[in-house]
């Protein structure tokens, strides 16, 4: 069911419009992590490198979404491309498809490791980065290509886009209808479709888990202050300890402000992991808000049903804007670092100028 000329240059714009601010933003995260001081060189700058660039591929791809249809298909408006460029834009939108969910779950592993295991950034170089990379390349890349190699990248029925479908629309459904291309079209939608399943249901188990080890850790933290003060514990040690010898004493005496510096120090921790979790937990917001749409609009492709306009619509709204989102979410923290040095910026001034310093303040 292709859609009237009214509804469809509406999701053409929808797509061009949305997919242009997300390839914008996702592309200037890529080139902030390149600008910044420490570029790629520890676990978090890379993942979200990672992330970000498969966001380029797919934002690029709903962009030119409207001009890679094949000229061939009558009643599509502005179909100017070709089978080839159809099996391009399908693959690039592919690509954000598979890979963006792998790295925002290798991302929630980073979260997961450095908090509650607290794994320093070098441990998890060596042990756990190389594999969350290669799983997000391989499955993206690979899948792609035996897409592409089995005629699967087809204009789906609504019209918008090249994506997992065979061609005619309805030949897989009606056993009258031969496919030319992508018998197992709907095959591949649902292996990627539950494989995103899976990785989303990875990507909350990780973010409880930190999120409950914070939890327990503020427990500690505030049960150690409603312990006797430095004043009160050195006092009662002293009177205590008072027929003991004098170092003795002084070792005891000198404890309690250690005791306090330490309290002071696992307090500082418990806030900062708090406000990594508020990260994190942002970061897999953004995912989910921009995905849920794209996933029902997956399902109903793929069982091969009339997808109503307002989920397309919905979709090609929503899907694009993953790179605008990362952006507010990764320049966030600097973004108030800036504001609580300089009460009297405006947040927009504040945004424009960590962008232009790579996420640095001074």
């Amino acid at each position: 069911m292709v859609y009237s000329q009214a509804k469809t240059l509406t999701l053409y714009t929808m797509a061009i419009g949305t997919g242009s601010i997300s390839f914008i933003a996702s592309a200037t995260i890529t080139i902030m992590i390149i600008k910044h001081k420490d570029g790629l060189s520890n676990p978090f700058q890379r993942l979200v490198f990672g992330l970000s660039a498969m966001d380029v591929a797919q934002s690029l791809a709903m962009i030119l979404s409207p001009f890679s249809l094949p000229r061939d298909v009558e009643g599509v408006l502005w179909s100017t491309g070709s089978t080839l460029t159809c099996e391009i834009q399908g693959f690039a939108l592919h690509l954000g498809f598979a890979g963006v969910p792998m790295y925002m779950f290798s991302l929630t592993v980073y979260y997961l490791y450095a908090i509650k295991y607290g794994m320093s950034d070098r441990e998890f170089s060596d042990t756990k980065e190389p594999y969350l990379h290669a799983a997000s390349i391989i499955w993206s890349i690979i899948g792609g290509v035996a897409c592409w190699f089995s005629g699967s990248f087809n204009m789906l029925q609504a019209g918008n886009v090249c994506w997992y479908t065979p061609f005619p629309f309805n030949c897989a459904t009606n056993p009258d209808v031969e496919c030319v291309r992508g018998a197992n079209a709907f095959a591949f939608g649902w292996i990627f479709g539950g494989s995103n399943a899976i990785t989303l249901s990875g990507i909350i188990y990780c973010l409880v888990a930190v999120c409950r080890t914070v939890i327990n850790q503020e427990k500690k933290t505030s049960a150690q202050t409603f312990s006797p003060s430095v004043e009160e514990f050195s006092t009662r040690v002293t009177f205590e300890l008072s027929e003991t010898s004098g170092k003795a004493l002084n070792e005891v005496t000198i404890s309690a402000p250690m005791q306090q510096s330490f309290d002071y120090q696992s307090e500082k921790s418990v806030k900062r992991k708090k406000e990594t979790v508020m990260q994190a937990s942002l970061y897999v917001a953004a995912f989910v808000s921009t995905c849920f749409w794209a996933y029902i609009y997956g399902f109903l492709v793929t069982l091969g049903l009339d997808v109503p306009f307002f989920v397309t619509f919905l979709f090609s709204l929503f899907y694009p804007l993953g790179g605008l989102l990362n952006i507010l979410v990764y320049t966030r923290p600097t973004i108030n670092l800036l504001r609580k040095r300089n009460p009297g910026i405006t947040w927009k001034r504040a945004f424009v100028k960590v962008v232009k310093a790579g996420a640095r303040v001074q």
